[in-house]
């Protein structure tokens, strides 16, 4: 019986502890939105972007309208799309997992952000590239 009371307790605080270490993270990341930022990752892709390389950096961006500033990187875009599939096992590893990939085209480089799911929608739309992921209807693109 004591076994079963030690499991009981130990699932019950474990429960608690990732709820309120949720709760933590949350009130942090909308900290972080009132003041146009969040916590991601981006790497160079191909070309020249000043501040960048083709490993992941992983840090707090601010966010504006067409403008990414990472770490002393200040990030003209132009547009925001999907990135082609070819992500290898090790880019998986040295990025959040869980995290969506968007490709960023500057003047002189793509870039690959990856963005915490939870805040895709809030950070394309900051930056105002939100439609550039939206299916066009037939008449936009003829």
């Amino acid at each position: 019986m004591a076994l079963i009371d030690d499991l009981l307790g130990t699932l019950f605080v474990d429960i608690i502890g990732e709820g309120i270490a949720q709760a933590f993270r949350s009130a942090a990341v909308r900290r972080r939105q009132r003041r146009g930022q969040m916590k991601c990752s981006i790497r160079l892709e191909d070309g020249l972007q000043p501040g960048l390389t083709k490993t992941w950096r992983h840090g707090v961006v601010t966010l504006a309208p067409d403008r990414i500033r990472f770490d002393g990187a200040d990030i003209a875009v132009v547009a925001v799309s999907l990135p082609p599939s070819d992500e290898g096992p090790r880019d998986r590893i040295e990025r959040n997992a869980d995290a969506p990939l968007f490709r960023i085209t500057t003047s002189t480089a793509w870039l690959t952000w990856a963005i915490p799911v939870e805040q895709v929608d809030w950070a394309l739309a900051q930056i105002g590239h939100l439609d550039d992921l939206e299916p066009k209807s037939a008449a936009e693109t003829a």
